[in-house]
């Protein structure tokens, strides 16, 4: 292996991860049109291949022995937080559970022009001849073409997602959106519809990706022409699932959840179409508990019925509307988190924290054995003061 590509760096672990490269793989690696580069088990890089060279900008002596968090690649994810520097890290989460990527993710890396490159990766640990994880490998292609129709796409469904909801004293709201790709089949919309009452509506397309985010924009279409129905969340409901039996038939189902929390009255009224039941967390002890189930989803029955459950609310309660991406993480090979796993983790943080819903996500990261969730996230959190 030429001396370009190995590193000082690292004692043992080190040493035993250069013994890979050197049974001949990075004469072959230089050969491939995709960047590939090699770390160990500190993401502290010993390879780095020609196609790397080619699409960063950066040479092979002035990577190799450095990390990617080392003012090289600074990956950032699709929302633009930074991975290298938290366990988000899809070639982290490779290396410490002992997995490759079941598809690529995107990310964006930081170029040695200074400028933000998309790039769809693929990451698996390295293994020695006894099967102990000594470094990982992430194979990379510059996605800039592929990406850019993606990222309008991306700017046209940030519409339909409520990033900033209303503030009220009375009232707090937040909002996480983690689509599986760039664009995806959630949406969430937030609103104030008078000084007490506010509506939430959270849409969920079956499947993700383009297919997906066209379908749920159709939807959202509806949810738009029947917005003067806000106030009454079955009416809504029953009113998009008409449209979309009209016009959407053959293109899968869709769930959705809509609510209206009146604080005059100091209650919620919600409907759900298929949809995962609402978690509402109670004050005081923090037990989360599951609302009622709910009705068929939109397009199943053009005549389906839907009806309104109503629930008293009290100071500190929070309640909490997501789609299934949050319970359909893999925490082992053979189970998924679950609604009660979901509501378990809710359980675990007060109601009261500032952070809830960040904390949320993180233990939702935590739990998943795979290097991410297989589908787009939604969570919106209604915290009564």
């Amino acid at each position: 292996m030429e001396e370009r590509r190995s590193s000082d760096a690292g004692g043992k672990a080190m040493k035993r991860i250069e013994d890979v490269n050197d049974r001949g793989f990075g004469d072959i690696l230089d050969f491939i049109n995709s960047g590939v580069y090699i770390t160990d088990t500190d993401r502290r890089i010993v390879f780095w291949n020609r196609a790397a060279e080619r699409i960063t900008g950066y040479s092979s002596d002035e990577v190799v022995g450095r990390r990617c968090r080392d003012n090289i690649l600074m990956h950032v994810d699709r929302q633009g937080r930074s991975l290298c520097t938290t366990e988000n890290c899809p070639l982290y989460r490779s290396i410490v559970r002992n997995r490759p990527s079941d598809a690529p993710v995107v990310v964006y890396g930081k170029a040695k022009s200074g400028d933000r490159l998309p790039m769809s990766t693929s990451v698996a640990p390295v293994l020695d001849d006894d099967g102990n994880v000594i470094g990982g490998v992430e194979i990379f292609r510059d996605e800039r073409e592929n990406i850019r129709e993606m990222e309008l796409a991306q700017v046209v469904q940030r519409q339909m997602i409520t990033r900033e909801p209303p503030e009220d004293d009375r009232l707090v709201f937040a909002v996480q959106y983690a689509p599986k790709e760039l664009i995806g089949g959630d949406f969430c919309h937030v609103r104030r519809l008078s000084g007490d009452t506010f509506t939430v509506f959270v849409g969920d397309a079956a499947g993700h990706g383009t297919p997906a985010a066209l379908y749920s924009a159709l939807t959202y279409s509806f949810f738009m022409e029947h917005e003067d129905l806000l106030p009454d969340p079955a009416g809504l409901i029953a009113a998009i699932n008409a449209k979309a039996c009209q016009r959407a038939t053959g293109l899968g189902f869709f769930t959705a959840v809509s609510a209206l929390i009146d604080l005059s009255q100091r209650s919620v009224t919600y409907c759900s179409a298929g949809h995962p039941p609402p978690i509402l967390q109670r004050a005081g002890d923090g037990q989360a508990e599951l609302l009622k189930l709910s009705h068929l989803p939109v397009v199943t029955y053009d005549e389906a019925e839907y009806e309104n459950e109503t629930v008293d609310l009290s100071s500190g309660d929070r309640l909490l509307l997501y789609t299934d991406g949050a319970t359909d993480i893999r925490i082992s090979e053979e189970e998924r988190l679950g609604i009660k796993g979901l509501a378990a983790l809710v359980a675990g943080t007060r109601p009261e924290d500032d952070k809830h819903l960040t904390g949320l996500v993180e233990a939702l990261w935590e739990r998943c054995i795979d290097i991410e969730p297989d589908d787009d996230i939604t969570l919106v959190s209604c915290l009564l003061v």
